[in-house]
């Protein structure tokens, strides 16, 4: 079967697959990712913001305003610390950003964020008109600052607002989310006013920001964690801080949301309830109040709509919990009048329940379509009468394959069998329940496995991006394959095995196939006559060899369509001395290299007597053979020498790269 592929490298989630011609300084909303609308529509109106963060990490702009009412003016700069980098690839011309920086600095916004860039990389100039902006009347939320200058850090601190962190910081479920769990409210919002305009910092005390961080607006991912649950609450904080910025904090708030205690048994659901007071500064009026509860995964287990009437001062409400599984939930109200946003809140709990599912454990992680899946399921106690454990089998395209309700009987430990029958994906999940007689959940836990999928199609559409390790890279993976990319070409060779494993697994989880590019063949070589690495060298072999099989062992389990040995791959390259003069190798005389050379000239003229006729030598042993440079046999008077070295440094090259094959398929 006849193969094609095309490919598409990726540069920023925000213009991929939006605009052929993307111009630059330009934020497209086309792309569309799955989102909470807390403040969308805003009944103040909509904001104003210009955002500056480098281009790789604005795509959060766009995160922003799908979930709060935002009209973006997007400054990109090239990385977190430099503004531009003329003659990279990866950016405009410095001429067209700095005119891009004067225009935009020339309008008026309500809000500045500044998304952990360094502020003393930027001209005086620059930051001049930022605080004057910022005097005049525009918020300012800068994000992790860097480089303080003495000028900003009067701004910061000279004038000082307290006691206000209540109105952004009460609705966020701060204990519950990675991060941010760990850092006192104090710290995490610092509050003050400059002239007109009021100043938040936000600190998320993560020291270091990696030049192509995805995250400028949230908290950083060192590694990656599911987090499609918390980044809503992320973004929930950062609106919170551009409605105070902005000084659109409503008349009608939330003052305190809270369950009746954090920490609940099931078996207390019944009695509890949350409580909410909401404080109304103006006239009576009837509003729309939203209650949801969503689980750890953002499936919405509860939703509830009602109107409401609130009076003038304090107003108090309860809402029940249904029953709800162990783990944690988080519990979103939204206040609304005409469908636009008054304000919003959220808090969490964390449900434990007397029986539980401790682990699920599997007989093998991958598997083969029509084998059946065997493993145990533990207990942390064998389970009564009136509770049962059901297990089921789903691929990732939300279909559920087999399910079986298991017989625990008076056991801990229960084993279980089911079949695969034609997945439509890689990734398969194993979701085990222990359940009511009504079928409500008292905890569930499910376990990925794998069954690499042979290649079907004909024609693969393949992307190239960067390493699926952050919240916005896998929502980039998602929208890749919702535009109909199937395969992802994955560069690994300089990766652990863990991650190499866990961005596979992300990879899959997108539905997308994987490319995985395990290693690279080139040269370091400077100068001198080996050539680093010396590609016959046995220690450069085994490492191969190694790291190759290590690779295997990992991707085999995704069932890759190919597996890439590098790209722009060379055996040499000229270089330049530090004369000036240009410096040609002449690639690779080392022992292993000399020796092999032998072996081949033994092959190719069969006897010294032929060699010695051809090179215009007089070698008597085979070990006297030695290549040659081009200077070399320039003065030997005879080019055959070089010219058999260089043909043989071929066959090494192409060598290798069989060899690569060999291993790979072995």
């Amino acid at each position: 079967m006849t193969r094609r592929l095309v490919f598409l490298f990726s540069l920023c989630l925000s213009s991929a697959l939006a605009d052929i011609n993307q111009p630059y300084g330009k934020l497209s909303s086309t792309i569309e990712t799955p989102h909470v609308c807390w403040a969308k529509p805003l009944r103040e109106g909509r904001l104003k913001a210009l955002v500056i963060a480098p281009t790789w990490g604005q795509r959060e702009t766009v995160e922003l305003a799908q979930r709060l009412d935002l009209a973006y003016t997007p400054l990109m700069t090239y990385s977190y610390f430099r503004v531009c980098s003329s003659g990279e690839y990866r950016q405009a011309p410095e001429s067209l950003v700095f005119q891009d920086i004067d225009r935009k600095l020339k309008d008026s916004y309500d809000v500045i964020i500044i998304g952990k860039f360094k502020w003393d990389v930027l001209s005086q100039e620059i930051r001049y008109a930022i605080l004057e902006k910022v005097h005049n009347g525009a918020g300012l939320i800068y994000i992790c600052p860097q480089g303080v200058t003495e000028a900003l850090n009067m701004v910061f601190n000279r004038d000082k607002i307290p006691n206000e962190t209540n109105f952004i910081c009460r609705g966020i479920p701060l204990k519950a989310l990675p991060v941010l769990d760990r850092i006192s409210e104090n710290k995490l919002v610092s509050l003050s006013r400059f002239g007109k305009g009021k100043v938040a910092v936000l600190n998320y005390d993560q020291e270091t920001i990696a030049e192509q961080d995805h995250h400028c607006l949230t908290p950083s991912q060192k590694e990656f964690q599911d987090w499609k649950v918390y980044y809503e609450y992320y973004h929930s904080l950062l609106a919170k801080l551009v409605v105070w910025a902005t000084e659109k904090e409503p008349a009608l708030s939330i003052k305190k949301i809270a369950p009746t205690s954090f920490q609940l048994e099931r078996k207390q659901l019944p009695e509890a309830a949350l409580k909410l007071e909401l404080q109304n500064k103006g006239r009576e009026e009837q509003i729309g109040m939203a209650f949801i509860i969503r689980d750890r995964n953002n499936r919405i287990e509860k939703e509830e709509t009602k109107t409401v009437s609130v009076n003038p001062g304090a107003n108090n409400f309860s809402f029940n919990f249904p029953p709800l599984g162990k783990g944690l939930h988080f519990i979103d109200i939204l206040l609304k009048k005409d469908g636009k946003v008054i304000d919003w809140g959220s808090s969490y709990i964390n449900v434990d329940s007397e029986n539980q599912i401790e682990k699920i454990v599997l007989a093998r992680d991958f598997y083969k379509n029509g084998e059946s899946v065997r493993g145990k399921i533990t207990l942390n106690k064998a389970l009564p009468e009136n509770l049962r454990l059901k297990i089921e089998l789903w691929d990732n395209c939300q279909r559920r394959l087999a399910e079986k309700i298991l017989e625990p009987a008076n056991h801990e430990v229960i084993p279980f069998e089911i079949k695969i029958n034609n997945p439509m994906s890689t990734l398969l999940k194993i979701r085990a329940a222990v359940n009511t007689a009504d079928n409500n959940i008292v905890h569930q836990v499910e376990k990925e496995l794998t069954v690499p999928m042979k290649q079907k199609d004909e024609f693969l559409f393949a992307i190239s991006g960067s390493y699926p390790n952050d919240h916005i890279t896998n929502l980039a993976l998602g929208v890749f394959h919702n535009y109909g990319i199937d395969t992802f070409y994955y560069g690994a060779p300089n990766r652990t095995e863990k991650l190499k494993y866990n961005e596979a697994m992300n990879i899959a989880r997108a539905n997308l196939k994987i490319m995985p590019y395990i290693w690279r063949f080139y040269s370091k070589q400077k100068s001198g006559i080996v050539r680093e690495p010396c590609l016959t060298a046995p220690d450069y072999l085994a490492q191969l060899k190694k790291s190759l099989k290590s690779s295997v062992r990992i991707f085999m389990l995704f069932g890759p369509v190919a597996y890439n040995l590098g790209d722009e791959n060379f055996l040499a390259e000229a270089g330049r001395k530090p004369d000036g003069t240009m410096w040609y190798p002449d690639v690779c005389f080392s022992p292993s290299c000399q020796h092999k050379f032998r072996d081949y000239l033994k092959k190719t003229y069969g006897d010294l007597n032929s060699l010695n006729a051809e090179w215009g030598t007089s070698y008597k042993s085979w070990n006297e053979v030695k290549g040659m440079t081009f200077e070399q046999a320039k003065k030997h008077g005879n080019f055959a020498p070089w010219a058999d070295h260089r043909t043989y440094m071929e066959e090494v090259f192409t060598g290798v790269n069989k060899l690569a094959g060999e291993i790979i398929r072995a």
